[in-house]
């Protein structure tokens, strides 16, 4: 019970520090509470995703430069090259063929670059130590991870404002992967 009656109290502190007074977060239910709490997480959550679907549209601007009139038929007959590093990391991620215009292909461009931005690695760098990562997770542990999945989930823990140094963030993930 005393432990309930501190939880209240530091709820209650922590909606007045909000600019509610004490007799509106009285007179609230827990649900209605609970749904607040709910709806702040997901709005920040829509918030990020906006802003890498910006991402996203930005890096296939930046990928396709020719494109500049927005000509439909141009952009689904040029696809990008197959020997660039994003192709080659969705054919290691699918375990074998995927066309040019795969989705992950997109994906995996966008993420070497925002990786690459948070570190202080190459995107070559990059790749190739999520793929070995990938394949120690795999062959000493058996953990089947997906390079997508590892690589967004690196993006996630990487932190944006300094240049981390990619291999032992990898090291740090893997850790927490392998368990």
């Amino acid at each position: 019970m005393t432990c309930l009656v501190m939880v209240a109290v530091l709820l209650l502190s922590c909606m007045t520090s909000f600019g509610q007074s004490a007799e509106t977060v009285a007179k609230e239910s827990p649900e209605l509470i609970r749904l607040r709490a709910e709806n702040r997480l997901l709005k920040a959550t829509l918030k990020q995703r906006n802003e890498e679907i910006a991402a996203l549209k930005a890096e296939v601007a930046r990928l396709s430069p020719d494109n500049k009139a927005g000509d439909p038929d141009k952009s689904a007959k040029e696809s990008p090259p197959t020997n660039t590093l994003a192709y080659k990391l969705a054919v290691i991620n699918a375990g074998g063929y995927v066309t040019e215009k795969d989705i992950t292909v997109t994906r995996f461009a966008y993420l070497l670059c925002t990786i690459e931005a948070k570190t202080s690695n190459t995107t070559q760098q990059i790749a190739d130590m999520s793929v070995g990562a990938v394949q120690n997770l795999r062959e000493n542990y058996g953990r089947d991870v997906k390079l997508l999945d590892f690589m967004e989930g690196m993006n996630r823990v990487l932190p944006g404002g300094e240049r981390s140094d990619y291999a032992l963030a990898t090291a740090l993930y893997m850790q927490v992967l392998k368990k």
